[in-house]
């Protein structure tokens, strides 16, 4: 069957990224425009195939509760019960293929409404509606939600497959949470069912990387890649070898993945990053050079370059990279962070708070580096509570460099309200009283 309308729509987004890789930066914002537009086009498609389809379904409930002719009670009553059956399977069947389009299209908010109703309806013991339910709150921040329809979900497991799907969706709370041993503990009820799952192995090893247990961080990654040689786990198995203070062999590994293809633009930048880190700038150079023979990552190839310049000192080169950087991608938060931070060393404070701010407005997870910054400028400018706020978050980060230096600036910050403070009270005894 076709869908002219979807089918027009894909062709025309098709169209549009035919269109990507030689647009310049205005011609960026006018594809972004025009893709929100087909966006909205076939959400109305979307609606208007809910309704029909929705009212399908009634229409094979309604055919199916005609009245019927009572020759005997009993025959009656075994067609009330059908009747009352087929009006429960085909609403919630309704609202479930609503619930799993929504879902697909990742219009979450949807639909957790949808299952929500599917889920309501009397007699539905669907486990995997429920897992889906629980996905659409977790999506939406509702985790408390989530919680409680998994563990009704769990409950009514009744396979093997629902069983793992119950799992699995558990270790992401868990990680909603930032509950690692949890997570670690679902991780391994899954190895139990499947000892050779590398999806499996590499989660455990991002779990122990965020317990800072960079040993089993290693061991997680290496079984990884030892089941599936993929970049991913590689890439994984280099940062905790560098954590764990292996330089060296960090760099080792990185170099390695440098020379696989540049197709994926986070791990061209992770394997950049941690081969800057190891002292390795010019293999990451040359990484960042090869990035720019490839229009999938031109942008990604710039911002290495610019992460080189300023490790090197070149805070003018740096700037520049990153302003070609962002007039590929306009809001890359990485390329514009480290901006303002050239900016701010160059004695550009003005410039530097206005970046800061529009990425402060158009996010609430603030990065470290941010909130050291934007607290910095705000008490060069003697805007004190509101570099007490920005110093504090920076403060409470897991990064140990962060906290360090915003510990520093908090008491710089201290001094200088004590001096505020005191010439002020100078200012007002000197006033001679009338």
């Amino acid at each position: 069957m076709q869908y002219v309308e979807f089918d027009a729509i894909v062709q025309a987004v098709g169209e549009l990224r035919a269109l990507l890789p030689a647009a310049t930066g205005q011609q960026r914002e006018q594809l972004v425009d025009t893709l929100g537009s087909l966006r909205e086009l076939a959400n109305q498609a979307l609606d208007a195939w809910m309704e029909l389809d929705e009212l399908i379904e009634q229409t094979y409930a309604d055919l199916s509760l005609q009245e019927p002719t009572t020759d005997s009670g009993s025959w009656f009553d075994g067609m009330a019960i059908a009747d009352d059956l087929a009006v429960w399977q085909f609403a919630n069947a309704c609202e479930l293929r609503k619930g799993l389009a929504y879902y697909d299209l990742h219009m979450y908010e949807q639909a957790a409404l949808a299952f929500g109703k599917a889920v309501t309806q009397e007699g539905d013991e669907s486990a995997g509606t429920r897992i889906y339910l629980a996905l659409s709150h977790l999506a939406n921040g509702r985790l408390q939600e989530a919680e409680r329809m998994l563990a009704e979900a769990s409950q009514r497991a009744s396979d093997a497959i629902e069983q793992q799907a119950v799992l699995e969706v558990g270790v992401q709370l868990a990680a909603a949470k930032r509950d690692w041993h949890t997570a670690i503990d679902r991780l391994f009820d899954l190895l139990d069912t499947d000892a050779d799952r590398v999806d499996v192995w590499y989660n455990l090893g991002v779990c122990h990387l965020r317990l800072r247990q960079w040993a089993m961080a290693q061991r997680c990654f290496l079984r990884a890649y030892q089941r599936r040689k993929q970049t991913e786990a590689l890439l994984g198995l280099a940062l905790a070898t560098w954590m764990a203070g292996d330089r060296e062999g960090a760099g080792d590994l990185c170099s390695s993945v440098a020379m696989a293809p540049t197709e994926s633009a986070h791990h061209v930048q992770l394997a950049a990053s941690l081969l800057i880190a190891a002292g390795r700038s010019q293999d990451a150079a040359n990484l960042a050079q090869r990035c720019l023979h490839n229009p999938a990552v031109f942008a990604t190839g710039y911002y290495i370059l610019a992460l080189c310049a300023f490790a090197a000192g070149n805070i003018g080169r740096a700037t520049t990279l990153c302003k070609q950087c962002l007039t590929l991608e306009q809001n890359r938060a990485d390329a514009a962070t480290l901006l303002a931070v050239c900016l701010y060393l160059q004695g550009n404070e003005v410039r530097a708070e206005v970046i800061l701010q529009r990425q402060l407005a158009q996010s609430h997870d603030v990065p470290p580096v941010v909130a050291l910054l934007a607290g910095r400028l705000a008490m060069r400018r003697g805007r004190f509570e509101e570099a007490e706020g920005f110093l504090g978050q920076a403060a409470a980060s897991s990064h140990a460099a962060s906290r360090m230096l915003a510990r520093r600036y908090q008491q710089m910050l201290a001094r200088e309200k004590e001096l505020f403070i005191g010439e002020v009270s100078t200012k007002q005894q000197s006033v001679p009283s009338l």
